[in-house]
């Protein structure tokens, strides 16, 4: 697709290299629901957002699905939810998109970057397990390129170590693993709805969990501590 790139009302550039261009409807048949949104006057959250997060449970076969403004704030308020201690270190796969790393950061603890699998991308169980010492916290997992990584065998080293497990499944929306969709695995998972993701809110995030108390410190979160 070539787009003209416009700056200071002053085209710069005949042609653009797009990153990714989302599979879009017609607009004609997505028109009335703009509309109904737009007539609403419910801009944000209401009763849209409310029925999408009740698709989405169902769909995902969890008990909260809660709509977020991105999946990075996703993992940031989830994350932020287990109350882990500052300083301590979270396992991370080497290989992921820069947010993954940036919540934990943003939530004063230290990311610890362990190998990946060299077929799959997705983090190593055995490097996890070599990694988890005394000042380990957590381990965070990425489903990379909707590709999840070895759910079962990290749900049993964590639950041997007593260790809470997450995951950063941004791209995992709609995979399922061993007949049974992402969104259920761990403490919580964060997906992704941007644009160049296989669904688009436009942009926003979604975060799955079982937990009670996860889930309605996201609630609290989103609106600021209400």
């Amino acid at each position: 697709m070539d787009l003209p790139v416009i700056l200071g009302g002053e085209r710069i550039l005949d042609h653009t290299l797009n990153f990714s261009v989302p599979t879009l409807p017609p607009f004609e048949d997505v028109a009335p629901y703009l509309e109904g949104v737009y007539r609403s006057g419910w801009l944000t959250k209401g009763p849209c957002l409310k029925k999408f997060e009740e698709k989405m449970s169902d769909m995902l076969q969890v008990k909260h699905a809660i709509g977020v403004s991105s999946c990075t704030a996703g993992l940031i308020l989830a994350l932020q939810s287990l109350h882990l201690e500052k300083g301590g270190e979270v396992i991370v796969p080497s290989f992921s998109f820069m947010a993954t790393f940036h919540a934990i950061w943003w939530n004063n603890l230290k990311p610890v970057f362990v190998d990946c699998e060299p077929d799959t991308f997705t983090i190593d169980v055995e490097k996890v397990r070599e990694a988890i010492n005394e000042k380990t916290v957590a381990v965070a997992a990425v489903s990379v390129f909707g590709n999840p990584p070895d759910l079962q065998s990290l749900e049993k080293l964590c639950e041997e170590h007593n260790l809470p497990l997450f995951f950063d499944s941004a791209h995992g929306l709609g995979t399922f693993f061993r007949g049974e969709p992402l969104g259920g695995h761990g403490r919580f998972e964060v997906f992704s709805l941007s644009p160049t993701k296989l669904l688009t809110g436009g942009e926003g995030g979604l975060v799955t969990t079982s937990d009670d108390e996860i889930a309605a410190a996201l609630e609290s979160g989103i609106s600021y501590g209400a």
